[in-house]
């Protein structure tokens, strides 16, 4: 597994770090050994699996599709732990915890939103519902209303859209999820471009 990884086109070079670990027991660690080969660690359903050599899907329909979400070409901005406990006490930044309901029901910081995903694969559609919620055009410290709404009818002014946060930050487990949702929501322009985004 180890040559096999090292001379890799994807995973060879001086950034393989493996641990290889000498089993002195008589009896062997696991009674079965099963290496997987999956086309995403975690998915966010941005079309079918980026294993390649299947033959019956078009590899760049896939590649195509996760550029959206690639890491290794565009991330947000790693915070230190003393950064994050500040983003995480300020009131216009926007935390998104990106795990599913089951993680985040056993504990999540009390500052950050739950996007109520069952999968990450709900994610794509979560941040375009979240996107729509606010008036990125917005400057004033007063709430957006509707002007539509007419006071001599006995109408009052009814909010639209929300003040947009000053950023957003993402949080996961193991970093996986984050960094794909903080590429996801950088390159797939449902958020302003200047809008700084953190994990």
């Amino acid at each position: 597994v180890h040559t096999y990884l090292g001379t890799h086109p994807l995973f060879g070079g001086p950034e393989l770090r493996t641990r290889i670990s000498q089993w002195t027991s008589s009896s062997p660690p696991f009674h079965r050994l099963k290496v997987k080969i999956k086309s995403e660690i975690v998915t966010l359903g941005l079309g079918r699996p980026m294993v390649q050599r299947i033959p019956r899907y078009d590899p760049n329909e896939r590649v195509e599709c996760n550029r959206l979400a690639d890491p290794n070409s565009t991330k947000g901005t790693y915070l230190s732990p003393a950064e994050w406990d500040d983003v995480c006490r300020d009131p216009d930044i926007l935390v998104i915890d990106t795990r599913n309901r089951y993680e985040i029901d056993i504990g999540t910081f009390e500052s950050s939103v739950d996007p109520g995903t069952e999968n990450f694969s709900d994610f794509p559609s979560y941040l375009e519902k979240l996107a729509g919620e606010y008036d990125w055009g917005y400057s004033n410290s007063e709430a957006v209303t509707d002007s539509r709404a007419n006071p001599s009818d006995g109408q009052s002014a009814v909010p639209c859209k929300k003040k947009p946060p000053k950023g957003i930050a993402m949080f996961c487990t193991g970093g996986i999820r984050c960094e794909k949702a903080t590429s996801f929501a950088l390159q797939s322009e449902l958020l302003p471009s200047e809008l700084p985004i953190y994990h």
